[in-house]
């Protein structure tokens, strides 16, 4: 109400916690994004005087990630920002002071070069990293804030399948490979079962005259006559079901930070999502993940 002095925490000579909170917070980020800086500029020195090569290991990436926990593909990014920095003053400055941190800077530093380097900065301005993404999007090197976007410069993200035949009868795993289907282990079986989308044939499998069902064998030496037949009706009506959800797959990565959960396995590339309890096991419910 107007005419109403209200009596703050502020104004009795303490802070509040919030407030307390929010200044710590403040100088962590300043501090965060001048650390990055500093990081990017020993993480050149490192790569440029052979470091890792000295010290016995077998790449850069190696080296980093005994030191600093980080994967390949975050390696490779600091450094192309430490690059692209070298060249932009104004953001590395911005950096270290805090103005711009570090996850901004990466975005920038994809467009940017000398001449359009204070435009960027300016137009990056109190906006999200979200935000700066969408400005970024579409953009070239050299390219101005104002630029018009173009969509073959748009990044895509690329993902493969590979696919598990398994037999419904056997239980046996095969891939297909040169024209032939070899056998996997039944650790591979496990793991599709586990985290892959299962395609079901819901219509019959409609063999050609010329086409008998191939046997397949495994290394054991035993024949899987069914593999053959179900390979024939691959294609035939299928439907795709899948026991661990793209969102839930998403959060169990987030929540593990993208490593491996087993004792003593540091592993980051190439994971599996999997019940802690095996479904077999389980009756009535979905078991943990």
């Amino acid at each position: 109400m107007a005419g109403t002095n209200i009596e703050t925490s502020e104004d009795s000579g303490e802070k509040s916690e919030w407030v307390r909170a929010h200044e710590a917070l403040s100088l962590l980020a300043r501090e965060r994004a001048a650390a990055d800086a500093e990081e990017g500029r020993w993480f050149l020195a490192a790569l440029r005087s052979a470091a890792h090569v000295h010290l016995g290991y077998g790449s850069f990436g190696e080296y980093i990630e005994r030191l600093f926990g980080y994967k390949p593909r975050s390696t490779q990014e600091k450094l192309r920002v430490a690059e692209g920095l070298e060249k932009l003053p104004a953001f590395a400055e911005a950096l270290a002071s805090g103005a711009l941190n570090w996850s901004a800077a990466r975005e920038l530093t994809r467009v940017a070069v000398p001449e359009t380097e204070s435009a960027w900065l300016d137009v990056a301005r109190g906006k999200t990293v979200h935000q700066v993404e969408a400005l970024v999007a579409g953009k070239s090197p050299g390219d101005g804030p104002s630029s018009a976007g173009q969509p073959d410069a748009r990044r895509h993200v690329l993902r493969y399948q590979i696919v598990v035949s398994v037999c419904a009868q056997c239980g046996r795993g095969y891939q297909h490979a040169n024209g032939e289907l070899i056998p996997v282990s039944a650790e591979v079986v496990a793991m599709a079962d586990c985290d892959g989308q299962h395609l079901e044939v819901i219509a019959p499998p409609i063999a050609r005259r010329d086409s008998p069902p191939v046997a397949s064998r495994d290394p054991a030496g035993d024949e899987c006559a069914h593999v053959g037949a179900a390979r024939l009706g691959a294609h035939v009506g299928v439907r795709a079901k899948q026991a661990v959800s793209p969102a839930t797959r998403r959060a169990v990565l987030l929540r593990d930070h993208e490593r491996c959960v087993v004792p003593g396995c540091r592993n980051a590339q190439f994971l599996d999502v999997h019940h802690v309890e095996l479904r077999s096991e389980v009756a009535g419910t979905m078991p943990t993940i």
